[in-house]
């Protein structure tokens, strides 16, 4: 293993660490997270690596980690060894199925990230059906053996954690790794155009106020409706990248502010419920936001070939006109 290899490994560590921390950090009531993020870190650590040997090393590396993690945070042991398994089986399952699923991805055969509605469905349903069996697992596992019932052990709480967490990391972290590979090859691109730089600023302003007049409030009125409107404008005005950067930045105070006690989530009457209706707030926002962004990436690719194609004709025509 070469030392560049070895720094790889220890950094993916060290971020499956912090964002696990992160998670623990997000407890409500009695045991439960509001997020995963280290679900995310774990596939993309695992993604990333080809060979056997490599694979190997990290899936001991996310074990080694969650335990440690979870050990430190003060979790009963077989709350440790479940939480353990999971998390290395459901990276492994959504590796696989992302790489039979999607081969036109980075990790997967592929150079680009998911820029087409088509790849986007695909691989969230791979990561559906990964944290679907992890929380069947789980669920199972810690209802039979489960330290006084294993608060939050049930199979939507585990799927919805999971399932957000891996969703929202693994976009985010596989754009910036295909922004990454460009700069490699040249062909990057700013992250804003300049034209454009004046109203990203009224979206950072209008974003912040929004959530601000959503999450401060202590009335926990429903008005995170509202929350919509700049991920559909980040979406439809700038890239993909920068679109699940907003949301998982926006989420993520989101999830600060909830765990404080203020918005329309912590007034709910159970933690189980105000849990469930934040991890699927988070990932209503980002899927609508990737799904706007995929389809207009994938309309400027099909209008960028129909524009190249028209001057291929173009050229051929006016070499035909000359023979």
């Amino acid at each position: 293993m070469t030392s560049s290899t070895l720094r790889s490994h220890l950094g993916w560590a060290v971020l499956l660490t912090v964002l696990g921390l992160v998670g623990r950090a997000t407890v409500v009531g009695s045991g439960l997270s509001l997020v995963w993020p280290a679900a995310g870190a774990a596939f993309l650590w695992l993604l990333q690596q080809h060979g056997r040997t490599a694979s190997a090393v990290a899936l001991v590396g996310t074990a080694a980690s969650v335990g440690a993690v979870m050990t430190v945070t003060g979790a009963p042991p077989v709350v440790v060894v479940t939480v353990v398994v999971v998390n290395v089986g459901q990276a492994a399952l959504a590796v696989l199925l992302v790489r039979r699923w999607c081969p036109e991805l980075l990790g997967a055969g592929g150079a680009t990230s998911a820029h087409g509605p088509t790849v986007l469905a695909r691989g969230v349903a791979a990561a559906t059906v990964a944290t679907g069996a992890g929380a069947a697992v789980a669920s199972t596992v810690l209802a039979l053996v489960g330290p006084g019932g294993a608060p939050g052990a049930g199979l939507l709480d585990y799927w919805a954690r999971n399932l957000t967490g891996l969703v929202v990391v693994a976009a985010a972290g596989h754009l910036l790794w295909e922004r990454r590979a460009q700069r490699v090859a040249g062909t990057i691109r700013p992250w804003v155009e300049t034209g454009r730089r004046l109203e990203l600023t009224g979206l950072a302003v209008g974003s912040l106020g929004a959530y601000g007049a959503v999450f401060a409030q202590s009335e926990g009125l429903p008005l995170a409706f509202l929350l919509m409107v700049p991920a559909v404008w980040v979406a439809s005005r700038f890239s993909t990248l920068l679109a699940v950067v907003h949301t998982a930045v926006l989420g993520a105070l989101a999830v600060v502010l909830t765990v404080v006690g203020r918005g329309p989530f912590a007034v709910l009457p159970t933690p189980q419920a105000e849990a469930l209706v934040m991890q699927a707030f988070l990932l209503t926002v980002l899927l609508t936001a990737l799904a706007i962004a995929t389809g207009r990436d994938e309309r400027e690719a099909l209008t960028a070939a129909l524009t190249e194609a028209h001057h291929d004709t173009a050229r051929r025509a006016e070499l035909l006109h000359a023979m």
